[in-house]
Parts: structure tokens; C-alpha cells; sequence
């Protein structure tokens, strides 16, 4: 059995919205960024990644490497860094071929500034979702996912971890006392972004290594990704929002 990675940064074999409104959700990438696509499965398979580009119909077929995991089975791995152009791929194993949908990759800093970077990944291979960070000298590297989003302004929310006893005069003494603050992540433009998404979100919030543009944060407590409806009964687009908190103290200056 071979399954992609439920951390893929691209999603194959979309689902069928036949029933609903469905409006096209274009993926976007910067032509610096190098998209990872990852299977785990049985040894000994062949896997193919096709890249077709939308406008000309030129394909580049990319041969994914396979790396035995201490887990049992394998991981099959292609990584992709296309010039800038809109395009959509094939996975191919066998008699089986799943497509994407539409990917853009840009050089278009105005279009870049509306979306936020998420890299995401573990300390180890074996870890939950069977997939590669680790390389085999030693190196790891992240996933980079990218998605309209952001902190609004009014996101923070404040919080106190603390703990109290009373004496035997019933006063109230302060045996320690930490504040944080905890922000509400909202993932999704105007016109919003597929469910596909909030399932991507929520599986790369359970990783041990996490960016939001640059910063280290973490999942706040049991805070899942909840949609928002921005539509009608049938729009097939949403949005998203989740809570979070920052990995390291304010007061830190260099992570």
C-alpha cells in the first residue's frame, strides 16, 4: 500500500464539490521555495511525479527516491523547485495517477506579501506521520506550505498559569504566577480557502517544529482549526481560524 504524506504540502486527488458552488482555489509558491512530496509505503515501488505546465503542456517527469525507514516500509520523496508558471502535477504508481490541482509559483512580491509561510517539521523520522526530515548525514529540513492568512489586530487573547494556597489565616498567598498570551491564527482570503486546508493545518500543528513567517509557535492547549462560513449553503470555500501561542518567551531576543 502506498499513501501520501498527510503533511504533503499539496494536495492530490482532489474531491468532487459537483453539488456545490465550486470556484477554482489556485495553490501558490515562491520560485525559492522547494516543495517536498512524500509517500509512505511498501519497498520496491516505482513513483513518478509529473510536472505539467498549464499554458504550454510541457511536462518534466521526476523519479521519487526511496529511503527505508527504522519504522518498517519506505518513504518515497521528490522534491520540486519549478521556475516561475502556473502548473499542475501527477503522482503516478503504477496503474494509479493522482492530480492536483492548479500550483503557481511566482516571483511576484506583491502577490507573496499576502501570504503567509509555514514551515513545518520533526526532530526524527519516525515520527507520527511516517515521514522524512531527517537526512542521512544528520540534517534536517522543514516543509514549506504557503496560504492567505495572518493575526488580525485584535487576535490576543491574555492568559495567566499560576498557583495559589491560603494560610491558616485564610489569606491568599502566590506561590507562582506566568503570563502568556494566546493569538488566534485566521487562514483564508475574502473568497476563502478549501476544507482540504483546515485538515492540512491541524496535521501540521501537530508537529514538533513549527514557523509562521519565521516564528516558532505551538498549538494552544486542544485548539483545532474552525471553520468559518463566508458563503452560501453550497460555497465550497471557507475559512479557518485556530489558536496559538509563540514557542519562546517574548523576552528572548535571538532564537
Amino acid at each position: 500500500m502506498i499513501k501520501l504524506s498527510a503533511l504533503c504540502p499539496i494536495v492530490f486527488g482532489m474531491p468532487d464539490y459537483s453539488t456545490g458552488i465550486n470556484r477554482e482555489y489556485i495553490q501558490r509558491f515562491a520560485s525559492s521555495d522547494s516543495i517536498y512530496i512524500q509517500l509512505h509505503g511498501d519497498a520496491g515501488e516505482v513513483i513518478d511525479v509529473e510536472v505539467v505546465e498549464c499554458k504550454s503542456g510541457a511536462t518534466a517527469s521526476h523519479r521519487a527516491r526511496e529511503y527505508a525507514m527504522a519504522s518498517g516500509g519506505s518513504v518515497y520523496e521528490c522534491v520540486l523547485k519549478p521556475i516561475a508558471g502556473v502548473y499542475r502535477m501527477n503522482v503516478k504508481c503504477r496503474e494509479v495517477c493522482l492530480q492536483s490541482g492548479f500550483v503557481e509559483i511566482t516571483d511576484d512580491e506583491r502577490m507573496l506579501r499576502h501570504l503567509m509561510k509555514v514551515e513545518y517539521g520533526f526532530s526524527k523520522n519516525g515520527n507520527l506521520f511516517n515521514t522524512r526530515f531527517v537526512e542521512d548525514g544528520g540534517g534536517l529540513y522543514r516543509f514549506c506550505f504557503r496560504v492567505e492568512g495572518g493575526f488580525l489586530a485584535d487576535s490576543d487573547t491574555y492568559g495567566l498559569n499560576n498557583e495559589f494556597f491560603r494560610n491558616q489565616m485564610q489569606e491568599p498567598e502566590q506561590l507562582y504566577q506566568f503570563p502568556y498570551v494566546k493569538s488566534r491564527l485566521t487562514v483564508g482570503s475574502a473568497t476563502g480557502i478549501p476544507g482540504w486546508v483546515g485538515t492540512l493545518l491541524n496535521a501540521i500543528l501537530c508537529c514538533e517544529d513549527v514557523l509562521i513567517d519565521g516564528v516558532p509557535y505551538v498549538r494552544s492547549e486542544s485548539s483545532v482549526p474552525e471553520r468559518v462560513k463566508i458563503g452560501g449553503e453550497r460555497y465550497t470555500l471557507f475559512q479557518y481560524t485556530v489558536d496559538v501561542e509563540r514557542k519562546l518567551n517574548d523576552n528572548v531576543l535571538l532564537p
